[in-house]
């Protein structure tokens, strides 16, 4: 039950709602009956507005004037109110025919203009802040779960300044990806990253699900948007393994990777063929020698675990 302490002076007045709009936005519906009440010192306007779920009652309080005057006012509001919600479901309509318009018009770019316009943003924080500054901007405005954004920061320190590269796979491996790309980009532009890191973090960055998006043979690869962030993660880590970027560590036993997890190179569809080639260079598409997984040292502390989890 809403009230409107404000009397009907002017049917774009109403009390507690600002204006007709105010009050559509609240209350879809129209005013189609309303009845009145007097007592011994007001008359009492109550409109009744229907809408889906049961039907809404709405009290007004008009203080000025006669019983008729009251009656008047009140359906010259009502009409109003009808005018303003035509108003409204027009401009609804409008927005949505634009809204699928852009839509459709999304839908049939090329994926590199779509991963262009996402990358965009990154790319100019990194050109300002530079890729460590980045990842600082990053954690110092992210939060999660209870975990301040002082936990996210030092957290961060803790990996530019002390996490070595077993680190930084264990994260890969261990990271809750709800947390956004970000970190995992960071790890991904370390030159010396091992590349069974980066293969790892290809393959969960949901590669499968892009080589299906990435050959859809109607064009409309990422119509939603949805993996656009995880295919500028993956799109960074290939670009930088077809360049030679990765160099070890002096002294760093390199870790393995076990391989694909799933078949590539099988199918005879030149789509298909296109989006691998693309995603996945040669190295990535055979086991990588090094130690196990299991050997790995873990050096992050308890207390980043409970952050990053």
């Amino acid at each position: 039950m809403v009230y409107f302490p404000a009397a009907f002076a002017d049917p774009e007045s109403i009390g507690e709602y600002d204006s007709p709009e105010a009050l559509l936005a609240a209350i879809p519906g129209a005013a189609r009956a309303y009845r009145t009440l007097s007592d011994e010192y007001e008359h009492r306007v109550i409109i009744d507005l229907p809408y889906t779920g049961g039907d809404f009652l709405a009290r007004a309080h008009y203080l000025k004037g006669s019983f008729h005057q009251t009656e008047y006012r009140l359906r010259e509001f009502a009409q109003r109110l009808d005018e303003r919600i035509r108003e409204r479901d027009e401009a609804r309509r409008a927005e949505k025919a634009a809204e699928a318009a852009k839509r459709d018009a999304w839908a049939m770019l090329p994926v590199d203009e779509k991963l262009a316009q996402v990358r965009a943003p990154r790319l100019a924080k990194e050109a300002e802040l530079g890729v460590d500054g980045a990842l600082i901007d990053w954690a110092g405005g992210h939060s999660s779960w209870g975990e301040s954004s002082n936990r996210w920061g030092s957290f961060v320190n803790w990996l530019i300044t002390k996490a070595t590269p077993d680190d930084r796979h264990n994260l890969v491996w261990g990271m809750n990806w709800d947390h956004g790309t970000e970190v995992f980009m960071w790890i991904v532009q370390q030159p010396d990253t091992d590349i069974a890191t980066v293969a790892k973090t290809i393959w969960q960055a949901s590669a499968s699900y892009h080589l299906r998006e990435m050959s859809r043979a109607d064009g409309t690869s990422y119509a939603g948007r949805t993996g656009l962030n995880d295919l500028d993660l993956i799109d960074e880590a290939v670009t930088r393994i077809r360049a030679g970027f990765y160099v070890p560590r002096d002294g760093h036993d390199p870790i393995g990777f076990e391989g694909p997890p799933i078949a590539l190179g099988v199918s005879d569809d030149p789509l298909v063929r296109a989006a691998e080639d693309r995603l996945f260079p040669p190295i990535l598409r055979r086991p990588i020698p090094g130690r196990p997984e299991s050997e790995l040292r873990n050096g992050l502390p308890k207390i980043y675990w409970d952050v990053v989890n």
